[in-house]
């Protein structure tokens, strides 16, 4: 075999593995686009659900009555039926935290799964109930800030000068702008100035474990002059919590990963299920208290012929 063949053989040997190499990168990049579709249309059907609250009961104000007076109703729940449950004696408490699968009576069982799936979903849906008042009534806020010893966090009242002179790509020059001084972050939001005054609001987010980590630059949309900066290294100790309410309201926390996600499904459905066992408890109870009703008849003796 000549050299010439040698080199031959040696480019083709080359060419069949460069075509394997392709064809598992090819493989890999399908695989890899099937994936990044559901994902995204997981998040399309997630961010479709909260657009729709957000459209309706969140937009307009006999819906954020509703959402209000719902939460703290829920949240009264919880606590009565916390006193509800709380056993008289402690010898009691194992039976309490127990479904008796094999009682007799279906109403026995109904009544553990009441009382017990709803005490092991407890301290979820207290801190569901907890973050939503934070939300949307500000005596909660006020209670947070006393507590914390510093002010409620309020959005800085900035605007735009407006000026004919106007820098070309505002948006991108902005981002690159704000990227310079705030490296390493995750994820990038930008806000698109709605009239002529909104400055251009760039957020950008950095990895986390408990508390939420971002940095939120104004610029003027016009001089692209750096209005305000509002930094995760200078959070005082109440942005620290009304950053977490999001993440632990919607169970999104990041140092348990998947695990809070599945720990909130489980206690959403067992709230879920609680009305109805509710409803059967509360409709056994009726049956049994409806006074049994009485022949009020003459007595009318048989007739002897």
């Amino acid at each position: 075999m000549t050299p010439k063949e040698i080199g031959f053989a040696t480019a083709n040997v080359t060419l069949e593995q460069f075509k394997a190499e392709a064809a598992g990168l090819v493989e890999k990049f399908d695989a890899m686009n099937a994936m990044t579709d559901q994902a995204r249309e997981h998040e399309e059907f997630r961010m479709s659900l909260e657009t729709a609250f957000k459209e309706t009961l969140a937009s307009i104000e006999a819906g954020k009555e509703i959402v209000r007076w719902n939460v703290l109703i829920f949240f009264i729940l919880c606590i009565s039926g916390l006193i509800l449950w709380w056993p008289k004696q402690k010898r009691f408490f194992k039976q309490a935290v127990t479904v008796k699968w094999t009682a007799k009576s279906w109403k026995r069982t109904n009544w553990d799964l009441h009382s017990v799936l709803g005490f092991y979903a407890l301290a979820v849906l207290l801190i569901i109930s907890l973050t939503g008042i934070f939300w949307v009534f500000d005596i909660a806020k006020n209670v947070v800030s006393a507590s914390t010893g510093s002010p409620v966090w309020q959005a800085p009242k900035v605007k735009s000068a407006i000026s004919l002179l106007k820098k070309e790509n505002p948006l991108d020059s902005a981002y690159l702008k704000a990227m310079q001084a705030n490296p390493g972050a995750r994820q990038v939001f930008i806000t698109v100035p709605k009239d002529s005054v909104e400055p251009i609001r760039v957020l950008f987010r950095y990895p986390y474990a408990i508390v939420r980590r971002q940095t939120t630059v104004w610029f003027d949309q016009y001089s692209l002059a750096n209005l305000h900066t509002d930094a995760y290294q200078k959070y005082s100790r109440y942005e620290k919590v009304s950053r977490s309410i999001y993440d632990f309201h919607t169970g999104r926390i990041r140092a348990l990963g998947i695990g809070s996600k599945i720990i909130y499904f489980l206690a959403s459905l067992f709230a879920a299920s609680l009305p109805i066992t509710g409803f059967l408890i509360w409709r056994g109870r009726k049956r049994k208290n409806k006074p049994a009703v009485k022949n009020t008849l003459p007595q009318i003796e048989p007739i002897s012929l």
